[in-house]
């Protein structure tokens, strides 16, 4: 063991596997370690030195680029801006799509009801072709609100009241076809020049000697049959400035459930006024009696009642379709403000993304980037000139070293083995 441990100090060169670590090849493997490392740093230094040069020339040559990039930069900045603005305002906008496709969904099943109500009108109105009232102005500027209209067409049956309407009728007879109007200047204005297409009675509202039942023959009549007697007038509604004609023909007469009510009331000597059954019977106080089949034109009031049941619901349907489409209008204008705004908004985007392929593909982006590229290359290589040298003091340091253990070796080659062998018994070596 000691004369191979001597042989390897000695020697750098161990007898046997495993004591590889002798003076002169520890001097050796550093010398080399050295060596590499000087090669190393004095080859970065010289490409150093051509980057830096190179480095300098490439900064003098972006800031000649700088000066033609002005342009282009500040077109890139205002673009952008231009975008971000358009981005903000088309959040801000509150227009709905949606809203408006749900819109038009209503607005078509509104349309629908509408068209299906007017041939629904259409065609109960040629049940009652005859109340069709047609007139010319008879004067210039003629104001046309003081013709009131048709008799059938100025009330309604009450809705509790539908089954009276066939006894109403009757009890208007021929009345139902005469024309109201507010005075008789304006009646025989309508006779002379109206150009009418039939006769017609003219009801002035000023001059109609209307007649109501008392009302103590009301109480008696309905005394004598409770709950089967009613006034004509009150079973029938109208507005207010018409009461004097809707007395004249619904004021005096009542109308019965049944034939024997009717008898009653009619032939007491305390009532005597004509009464109408339900099922359009007539029975008058002078002792005449009509009925039997029911006239020709009955049914009038019932299809009136249908018309204005349908009237009613086309106004309202119309109504709800005017709503819609004032809404739909200014939806539409929002959605107009809408469109425009992102189109501009896409335009603008398309104009930055130009803006910058311009940029990009320009002589001082491209100096930039060469530029950034140097300096990396040029902080790595100090790095690594730093990293070198340390390298290189570090194997000069040790080279130092072996070659003082090896002198000293030499020259106490004894001492040096005895003091291994002390330590190699002590375990320090």
């Amino acid at each position: 063991m000691n004369e191979e441990l001597i042989q390897t100090l000695s020697t750098g060169l161990a007898a046997e596997e495993g004591h590889e670590n002798g003076y002169m090849e520890q001097l050796q493997r550093v010398k080399a370690s050295a060596a590499q490392a000087t090669t190393f740093v004095e080859q970065s230094k010289l490409k150093l030195k051509h980057l830096e040069t190179e480095l300098a020339d490439k900064r003098k040559q972006v800031t000649a680029a700088q000066k033609n990039n002005k342009d282009l930069s500040a077109g890139l900045t205002t673009a952008k801006q231009q975008v971000n603005q358009l981005e903000d305002a088309l959040r801000r906008q509150t227009f709905d799509p949606e809203k408006e496709r749900a819109l038009q969904m209503e607005k078509a099943a509104q349309t629908e009801a509408i068209s299906r109500l007017s041939e629904q009108i259409d065609y109960t109105s040629r049940k009652v072709s005859g109340l069709d009232f047609q007139y010319s102005n008879p004067t210039p500027n003629f104001d046309r609100s003081s013709v009131k209209g048709l008799v059938a067409e100025l009330f309604t049956v009450r809705p509790e009241n539908t089954d009276a309407a066939t006894a109403l009728e009757i009890c208007a007879g021929g009345r139902l076809y005469n024309v109201v109007v507010d005075n008789e200047v304006i009646g025989s204005q309508l006779l002379q020049n109206g150009k009418l297409r039939k006769r017609v009675t003219i009801i002035p509202l000023n001059k109609i000697s209307a007649f109501k039942a008392h009302a103590q023959k009301i109480a008696t009549a309905q005394k004598l049959a409770p709950g089967k007697v009613n006034l004509a007038l009150t079973l029938v509604g109208y507005e207010e400035h018409l009461e004097t004609a809707m007395t004249y023909i619904f004021g005096n007469t009542l109308i019965c459930a049944d034939a024997e009510s009717a008898k009653k009331v009619t032939f007491h000597q305390e009532v005597r006024m004509k009464s109408v059954t339900l099922d359009g019977d007539v029975y008058d106080p002078s002792g005449t009696l009509q009925g039997g089949s029911r006239p020709s034109g009955g049914g009038i009031l019932t299809s009136l009642q249908e018309i204005h049941g349908l009237k009613s619901q086309l106004a309202e349907h119309r109504r709800q379709l005017q709503q819609i489409e004032q809404r739909l209008a200014s939806l539409s204008q929002e959605g107009r403000a809408y469109a425009e705004l992102k189109q501009r908004l896409e335009l603008k985007a398309h104009e930055l993304r130009l803006c910058e392929q311009r940029i990009s593909a320009s002589e001082h982006v491209q100096l930039m980037e060469q530029v950034e590229k140097l300096e990396k290359e040029i902080e790595t290589l100090k790095t690594g000139i730093e990293e070198g040298n340390v390298k290189k003091s570090d194997a000069v340091k040790r080279c130092q070293e072996i070659e003082k253990e090896m002198n000293d070796f030499k020259k106490n080659k004894d001492g040096k083995l005895q003091e291994l062998m002390v330590c190699s018994r002590h375990g320090c070596y």
